[in-house]
């Protein structure tokens, strides 16, 4: 089906358990994907510039996902998966794609920043999976996730990492939590980035009460959030230092 341009559907029968190379390349305007659990491998370019395709979920049962599988499918936004260990190859993509963890109810467990490399998440099992956002809070014991920081070289997936552990802290020890003060305190620029991006008031109140805004990180702060037409968070920011003896 390589270059079927007109194909908007694509549903996979139940006894297929591999999808060859390039397969269904360059089908553009595919939107819809539907694998079933029987599947156990996709070949390289399998979907290759399946480039309308928004999102889909990867069966339990795949065991191979070649190289480039998923590569120029350049409006996928969200993979979602039912297990722990990836596919070898996973996930055949260098897009900016959330990886979206269910658990065997269908419940939301996590969900990953998306990253220019993915290999980053292949090694050292479940806590590596799970570094960067955590979406479901209530679902998450940080515990299990205090060594996972310093693997993590972005340092804008670094701030969130930390910025989630203060916000929703399960589990997380007072030493922890002051070492992610700290962090805070040192990285002031990608911590005000995260909180101003994602227009997130509840962290924006949070450092200003727990005086993790120094002088100059509090102009930072008014300056990115007016720079950037946040007026809620230019509102929290400026009322803290007026306030501030």
């Amino acid at each position: 089906f390589a270059g079927c341009t007109a194909l908007k559907q694509i549903h996979v029968p139940r006894s297929l358990k591999e999808i060859r190379t390039g397969t269904f390349r360059n089908c553009s305007r595919a939107e819809h994907l539907s694998l079933p659990d029987t599947l156990v491998s996709i070949g390289s370019f399998a979907f290759f510039g399946c480039e309308s395709l928004k999102s889909f979920t990867l069966p339990a049962s795949l065991q191979n996902l070649e190289d480039n599988a998923f590569g120029k499918c350049d409006s996928l936004q969200h993979i979602t998966v039912r297990q722990w260990n990836f596919p070898q190859g996973f996930p055949g993509t260098d897009l900016h794609t959330n990886l979206v963890f269910l658990n065997e109810t269908g419940e939301i467990l996590a969900v990953l920043f998306y990253s220019n490399d993915w290999r980053r998440f292949l090694q050292g099992g479940r806590a590596r999976m799970l570094l960067s956002l955590f979406d479901a809070p209530g679902k998450i014991d940080f515990r299990e996730y205090d060594a996972c920081l310093p693997l993590l070289k972005d340092k804008e997936d670094q701030a969130h990492f930390v910025l989630k552990g203060i916000l929703y802290p399960l589990g997380l020890s007072e030493t922890k939590k002051a070492e992610y003060e700290n962090y805070i305190l040192q990285h002031p620029e990608n911590i005000l980035n995260i909180v101003i991006k994602h227009d997130m008031e509840d962290a924006a109140l949070l450092l200003c009460r727990n005086g993790l805004l120094t002088d100059h990180s509090m102009e930072l702060a008014i300056s990115m959030s007016s720079r950037r037409s946040k007026t809620a968070l230019l509102l929290i920011f400026l009322n803290h230092k007026q306030n501030t003896p």
